[in-house]
This record gives structure tokens, C-alpha cells and sequence, in this order.
């Protein structure tokens, strides 16, 4: 979140794509995946690269569905 907040975008995408690897590691850590594809997509947004951006926006949401239900308030 630092190097997005300094606008470092380049060395936000790395450390978002590193945290979802990590994650990838850990039991239940679809939930934290996707929260972080999500800011990914943030980064993308900001960086105007809206089809980058939407592509990870829908990873998000796919990956929230799959954990928390197509009925979940949190989508």
C-alpha cells in the first residue's frame, strides 16, 4: 500500500503480485487473494490502464464468490 500511496505504481503492481503468490501458499487465503487482485486493479485504474484494471476487478469478484457465496453482501 506504501508504494501505491507514493504513487511508485510499477513497485506496487510487484508487491501486490508478490502477496498473491505468497497467499497462494496458505490455506483460506482466497479471500486475502482477492482483496489484493482488487487493489491491483486499483494501481491499474490509476495508472488509466482500464482494460488491466477490469481484468483484475473480475478476478476479485470471481474469487470472492467462490469464498463467500453469490449471495454475500460483501460482493
Amino acid at each position: 500500500a506504501a508504494f501505491y500511496k507514493a504513487g511508485n505504481y510499477p513497485s506496487a503492481i510487484k508487491s501486490y503480485g508478490d502477496a498473491v503468490e505468497q497467499a497462494a501458499n496458505y490455506e483460506n487465503a482466497d479471500e486475502d487473494r482477492a482483496t489484493t487482485l482488487n487493489d491491483i486493479g486499483l494501481v491499474f485504474d490509476e495508472m488509466k490502464d482500464f482494460a488491466k484494471a477490469q481484468k483484475y476487478f473480475s478476478d476479485s469478484i470471481e474469487l470472492k464468490r467462490k469464498v463467500l457465496g453469490s449471495d454475500s453482501y460483501a460482493l
